[in-house]
């Protein structure tokens, strides 16, 4: 007799998440994202439709064709009153969220526009940023859409891109370098270097790690501290998702059917035995912890996976809460208050799942 597989027994055991609302886009979704206050979600397709709804009611607000060629990425400015766009266009469109009005298209580079992201609110109170990466262009940009500089000096496409927490600088990842910019200088901070596709970046909440996911199965991490770097191997395939606790103590990683969970504490995870969490029956494509770290989403090829993670390895953790999704999970998003989580489908299905934490 055939025994069930874990994620069949899991399926059958989880409790199914409530769904709030839920939308259809016109094509899988390659970016989503909650307004800081959590009063609106926009979400961008691959054919490049921008469209922003109510986030309480999922009364759709408006939706327009943002990049004729297709969509890449977005990006809410940290007081919520601009929403930035990156598509095949090699242009960044800048939108005001409640109209829909498009407010400035800027020239990226010479490429598709990878990604945009907007500063955090950093605590001198200094006036907001956009980067945008376009191949090996990174550009930063004025909330009016006025240029501050631009960086020529990578030597691949840039694949990622992060705004550290606390210091106005942003880091870039792309082959074989991560290479950490200040707007207006003209040559780099830091630079760390590694012979390796680096295709995800993140800084550690608290600036201590700098973490990034690779093409060749490994997560690489930095302590800026010291200069030392560390390797985590042994993944199944590359590793494009990457989530800090946001008390910056575990890192959640993808890499594979499971979700890997390193430990930061003390002097790090060196030599340390992970967290592995089992229950997809399909490759990890997305993971997104909780505005407070209480839970943590997965996202997969078969559907979304919610987890309360212990904190030492060795126990079997079942999920707390589940929701199938044909054809898998693009992105994750959880809502401010943590009480609403955003899932898009990689056929263009958008819900609001509710999520007791």
């Amino acid at each position: 007799m055939r025994l069930p597989s874990i994620a069949a027994f899991l399926k059958g055991a989880t409790r199914q998440l409530e769904v709030d609302w839920q939308a259809v886009l016109d094509d899988g979704v390659v970016a989503l994202e909650w307004a800081p206050d959590g009063g609106h979600l926009a979400a961008l397709s691959a054919a490049g439709t921008l469209t922003v709804w109510d986030g309480a009611t999922g009364e759709q607000r408006w939706s327009c064709a943002a990049h004729r060629t297709g969509g890449m990425t977005l990006s809410w400015s940290a007081d919520g009153t601009v929403l930035a766009t990156g598509g095949q266009d090699r242009q960044v469109c800048l939108w005001e969220p409640t109209t829909g009005d498009q407010r400035a298209s800027l020239p990226a580079g010479a490429a598709w526009v990878e990604r945009v992201a907007w500063s955090p609110p950093y605590q001198d109170g200094a006036p907001a940023m956009l980067a945008s990466a376009a191949g090996k262009v990174l550009r930063f940009w004025t909330p009016t859409g006025d240029l501050i500089s631009e960086h020529l000096r990578h030597t691949s496409t840039i694949a990622d891109l992060h705004w550290h927490p606390q210091r106005r600088c942003l880091v870039t990842a792309c082959y074989g370098l991560l290479t950490v910019w200040t707007p207006g200088a003209d040559l780099p901070a830091e630079v760390f270097a590694w012979k390796r596709s680096h295709l995800a970046v993140r800084w550690q909440p608290q600036g201590r790690y700098l973490v990034a996911g690779d093409q060749d199965a490994t997560v690489h991490v930095w302590d800026v501290t010291t200069g030392e770097d560390l390797v985590m191997s042994g993944y199944m395939v590359k590793v494009r998702e990457l989530a800090w606790h946001p008390a910056g103590r575990f890192l959640a990683t993808g890499g594979g059917a499971a979700v890997t969970l390193w430990d930061f504490a003390g002097d790090g995870p060196a030599g340390s035995t992970p967290i592995v969490l089992e229950g997809h029956s399909g490759l990890v494509t997305a993971l997104a912890y909780c505005p407070d770290g209480g839970v943590l989403a997965s996202g997969a090829e078969d559907g979304v996976l919610v987890w309360r993670p212990p904190e030492k390895p060795g126990r079997t953790v079942s999920p707390v809460g589940r929701y199938d999704v044909a054809g898998g999970v693009a992105y994750l998003a959880w809502r401010s208050d943590g009480v609403r989580l955003a899932v898009g489908g990689a056929q263009g299905e958008v819900l609001v799942a509710v999520v007791a934490t």
